[in-house]
């Protein structure tokens, strides 16, 4: 709800009459409010509106105020003009730079029989510095859920799950989900001897995307292929997930994870492969 106000003094009620007029605009200009009013015999006058606002868009209200005035007269020679008293002066403050939140106070310099051609004074116009922009409904709050398990030898599977930053599941179905892990490398990733993969490794590698709404995904963290001769090596790798709410852009989770995966000589004169991540590790030990 948008609203804006003009007001005058009670003792000018009859002298003057308070004018207003209130836009709401988005983002692109497009108008959703567009009133105005005029208050006669009243010291106030006073518009507010509503409209169904769109989640992402940003919206900007602004009033604008006038005195009217209603003591007038005409001119004794041709051609006869109207004009019109300006008893208290409001004229002086056109023209003063009034563009401020709330409201705008000024003492007038002294009485005057002031008189002017136009009917209306313009007293400036207030906005909200704030401009209001409706968030729209998207994941929040990613996290693991429990420790890791080891479905395999040297694998570590991690679950995890998210909620809705308007507490309604349903209301993420146009969002989704998705992984991101990156390299300190280029693209494709060449994975060093004695790792090795029958595809290249695109570097960053976009995971499969996921329905937000679901509320859970899984995801196996898996030893790369492993050739010999073996040798002392090591490859990180920085994974992240992501969302999209239907048109905007992608945004990460801030939690980060680094993935190491190494392969080392054990105790006993082998090698072995050791797979950790947060703060959980795996292993094939020894390499066969």
């Amino acid at each position: 709800m948008a609203y804006s106000e003009t007001v005058v003094d009670y003792e000018l009620v009859g002298d003057y009459d308070a004018w207003v007029a209130l836009f709401v605009n988005n983002q692109n200009g497009t108008s959703f409010i567009h009133l105005q009013t005029r208050a006669y015999g009243t010291n106030v006058a006073a518009v507010s509106g509503s409209f169904t606002a769109s989640a992402g868009d940003t919206y900007n209200a602004r009033g604008y105020h006038k005195g009217y005035l209603n003591l007038y007269d005409y001119d004794w020679d041709y051609p006869y003009q109207t004009f019109y008293y300006d008893t208290w002066g409001f004229g002086f403050f056109e023209g003063q730079g009034i563009n401020v939140p709330w409201y705008a106070q000024f003492l007038y310099n002294g009485f005057e029989q002031t008189t002017r051609r136009g009917q209306s004074i313009n007293l400036g116009s207030t906005y909200d510095f704030a401009s209001v922009t409706i968030p729209y409904p998207h994941p929040v709050n990613f996290h693991q859920v429990g420790p890791a398990t080891r479905p395999h030898e040297g694998w570590l599977h991690f679950k995890y799950e998210w909620e809705s930053s308007t507490g309604i599941m349903n209301d993420l179905s146009s969002c989704y989900i998705q992984e991101v892990v990156t390299q300190q490398g280029g693209n494709p990733y060449p994975l060093p001897w004695p790792f090795y993969w029958y595809d290249p490794i695109a570097n960053p590698f976009y995971g499969p995307t996921y329905n937000a709404d679901v509320n859970t995904i899984e995801d196996d963290n898996r030893p790369y292929n492993i050739g010999k001769p073996f040798s002392s090596v090591t490859v990180a790798s920085t994974q992240r997930f992501r969302y999209r709410c239907g048109t905007h852009a992608f945004v990460n989770f801030p939690v980060v994870y680094t993935i190491v995966r190494t392969i080392r000589p054990n105790s006993n004169g082998g090698w072995k492969y050791t797979i950790a991540k947060a703060g959980e590790s795996a292993e094939i030990n020894p390499l066969q």
